[in-house]
């Protein structure tokens, strides 16, 4: 009886992973499956394998490149910023109460990452550390970035921030008439394909 809850277990905790992942097949989980009909793992193996599995979402760009953000006084706002996003801001930044000055910040290194597997937002910033707090920009530094470092972005780039106590990701494309920026709600935005590798920028974090 506990190994076929063992397996059931198994299969529901990695069964969505497949699902949303393309690049992990059933047939990379059969010595899996076969380990635990054997009762060769434990459940707490099974979770490990899942999580190693669910936070490789994202690859490291540029390796030993510095990428700077400027120190900022937090004034600017993305709804303000025409001059940075040329083609198109979305109006929920100004809907959903978000067009707020921020704190000061000083100068931030960055980290860019290119998605390699399919993912939601909690996959995506969830991966890099389990404190979003820690990775969250203020608008003013997401307005640096895309007006200072255009070529480190790509057709789509996410940005995590903080307003109003919850979580959004400001969405960057780069379009032929220049950017485009729309927002969304952390908790939303469905799954979102590694086909084109969009691109996640957060503050530098220690290896």
């Amino acid at each position: 009886m506990k190994k076929k809850v063992l397996v059931l277990l198994a299969f529901f905790a990695i069964i969505p992973i497949v699902n949303a992942q393309s690049e992990v097949t059933y047939r990379d989980l059969e010595p899996v499956v076969n380990a635990i009909e054997n009762q060769q793992v434990t459940l707490q193996e099974i979770y490990d394998f899942v999580d190693s599995h669910r936070n490789n979402c994202l690859k490291k760009l540029f390796p030993g490149e510095t990428i700077k953000v400027k120190a900022t006084d937090g004034n600017r706002t993305i709804f303000e910023s025409k001059e940075v996003f040329e083609s198109w801001i979305d109006p929920d930044f100004k809907n959903w109460n978000l067009n707020k000055p921020s704190q000061k910040t000083s100068e931030t290194e960055a980290q860019v990452y290119e998605m390699v597997q399919n993912a939601n937002f909690k996959q995506m910033f969830g991966s890099l550390n389990d404190d979003l707090d820690n990775i969250c920009w203020t608008q003013h530094q997401i307005v640096g970035f895309c007006k200072n470092h255009q070529d480190r972005l790509h057709s789509l780039t996410f940005f995590l921030f903080k307003e109003n106590g919850a979580y959004f990701v400001a969405c960057v494309c780069v379009l032929s008439d220049g950017l485009d920026v729309h927002v969304n709600r952390f908790e939303c935005g469905g799954v979102w394909g590694a086909e084109d590798a969009p691109r996640v920028v957060v503050p530098q974090l220690d290896d």
